[in-house]
């Protein structure tokens, strides 16, 4: 059964040591977050990034 809370594994090492986090996601959302302000990059090695664009910057502006 899926609580709805996300697993990852440095954010429960930050919450232990009492660092506040907050874990952002977007289904749609690849592997490359496009943060408010910048430009996508699209090169480098070609590889399947999944995801789409409109979603890699919903991500990056909930961050």
């Amino acid at each position: 059964m899926n609580s709805g809370r996300v697993c990852w594994p440095a954010g429960d090492r930050r919450a232990g040591s009492g660092l506040a986090t907050t874990i952002v996601t977007d289904p749609d959302a690849g592997h490359r977050t496009v943060l408010p302000g910048e430009q996508v990059i699209d090169a480098g090695l070609p590889m399947q990034r999944g995801g789409i664009p409109e979603a890699d910057r919903r991500l990056g502006e909930l961050a």
